[in-house]
């Protein structure tokens, strides 16, 4: 199932980050795709913003990973994992079964095997522009990520 959503400006945003934010496991996974300079970068962020509200913990956003691969942020029982693999050759991608245990996985550009692999579990965000307005395909098969989509 798939759900649109069109976003004018970074602060209209909140409204798909914030019930993602709210709901963010060890465990969990979020693929982000699109153009580059879609907002990638600035959902993970505003995501990772959410969550250290939630937590009430402050962080330090580290920018996109694209050299190094990944960023952490650690809050209180939640670890999140920002990868961006724009850089890398498609067989270069690490398997995240090392990771998922213990941390919740956002990734940008994700290849083809892993979006066929995590397929029913992943959360799949997808970001066009159109006129200047940012559009949101979200879907999953995941009936967690069904349940919080549908009430963004």
């Amino acid at each position: 199932m798939h759900f649109l959503k069109s976003i004018k400006s970074e602060k209209e945003l909140d409204c798909i980050t914030e019930p993602i934010a709210k709901n963010l496991a060890n465990g969990d996974i979020i693929f982000l795709e699109g153009e580059l300079a879609s907002g990638k970068t600035t959902c993970i962020r505003e995501i990772i913003k959410s969550v250290s509200l939630i937590k009430k913990k402050s962080f330090s956003f580290q920018g996109s990973p694209t050299y190094q691969k990944a960023n952490t942020y650690d809050f209180k029982n939640l670890n999140i994992l920002h990868f961006d693999f724009y850089n890398l050759k498609q067989n270069d991608q690490n398997d995240l079964e090392d990771y998922i245990i213990d941390n919740s996985i956002l990734m940008e550009w994700p290849s083809k095997n892993m979006n066929e692999k995590y397929n029913l579990e992943a959360l799949f965000i997808s970001i066009s522009i159109q006129n200047n307005v940012r559009i949101f395909k979200l879907h999953t098969h995941s009936i967690k990520w069904l349940k919080i989509i549908k009430s963004i």
